[in-house]
C-alpha cells in the first residue's frame, strides 16, 4: 500500500524541543526527511524545554484542535520524575498523575489520530543537577525516570499504542553514553539525535502506510 503525506506533531519537553543540537533536535532532523521525503507532509515540534507531562495537558486540547495532526508523538517522563531541591523531596509529578495525564491525552484523542510513544533513554546521574546560573536545582535518578518509562510502556501495552523504546535499545552495554551531551548528562549529543531522527524514519511512516 502506497504511502501518503499526512500531518505528525510531536509534544514532550527539551529532547523534543531539540536541545544542544543545531540542527533542531530528531524532530527537525526528521522533518528535513519527512517533507523532502513526503511531499504535502507536515511535522510540528510542539516540544517545551523543562516541562512536565501535567503542562503538556494543560495546553494539549488546543494545540491539537488547532493543527488536527494524523500522528501525535510523545517523549516524556524524566521531567516527571525530577525531585526538585533535595534527594528526598518527592517528584514534581507522582508516577500515578503522569499515568492519569496520558489516560487523558489518549481520551481528548479519542480515536481521531494515531498515537506513538517514544520510550525515553538513559541517562548519566550528575547530582545535584544545577541551574544556568549554577544554582542549586534538583536531582534526577535514574532509577525514578525508569519506573516513569516502564508505566508510559505500560499505557501504550493497554492501548495498543506502537512504541519506541531507547530505554532498552540503549541501555545495553551502556550504549546511552555515546548518544549523550556533555553538558548535564540528560541531554541527546547531536549523534543521538541523529540516530532516534533515523529511526523514527523507520517505523513511522508504518502507522500511515
Amino acid at each position: 500500500m502506497e504511502t501518503k503525506p499526512v500531518k505528525i506533531a510531536f509534544w514532550g519537553s527539551s529532547s523534543v524541543y531539540g536541545e544542544s543540537d543545531p540542527e533542531g533536535g530528531y524532530v527537525g532532523r526528521f522533518r528535513n526527511w519527512y517533507e523532502d521525503e513526503y511531499e504535502g507532509g507536515s511535522v510540528y515540534n510542539l516540544g517545551v524545554p523543562g516541562e512536565i507531562s501535567t503542562q503538556v495537558l494543560e495546553r494539549f486540547p488546543m494545540e491539537y484542535e488547532h493543527r488536527q495532526p494524523d500522528v501525535c508523538v510523545f517523549q516524556m517522563g524524566a521531567n516527571d520524575s525530577f525531585r526538585d531541591g533535595g534527594p528526598d523531596i518527592k517528584p514534581q509529578v507522582s508516577l500515578e498523575t503522569f499515568v492519569e495525564n496520558f489516560e487523558k491525552i489518549i481520551k481528548i484523542i479519542n480515536g481521531r489520530s494515531k498515537i506513538f510513544f517514544i520510550l525515553r533513554f538513559p541517562m548519566v546521574e550528575n547530582n545535584p543537577y544545577k541551574t544556568a546560573d549554577d544554582k542549586y536545582d534538583g536531582f534526577f535518578f535514574v532509577n525514578d525516570i525508569e519506573k516513569y518509562v516502564n508505566a508510559l510502556r505500560d499505557v501504550a501495552t493497554r492501548h495498543n499504542i506502537p512504541y519506541l523504546d531507547l530505554w532498552h535499545e540503549w541501555k545495553e552495554n551502556e550504549r546511552f553514553r555515546d548518544f549523550l551531551d556533555e553538558d548535564i548528562g540528560i541531554h541527546l549529543n547531536e549523534a543521538g539525535h541523529a540516530y532516534v531522527a533515523n529511526r523514527l524514519t523507520e517505523v513511522l511512516p508504518l502507522l500511515f502506510s
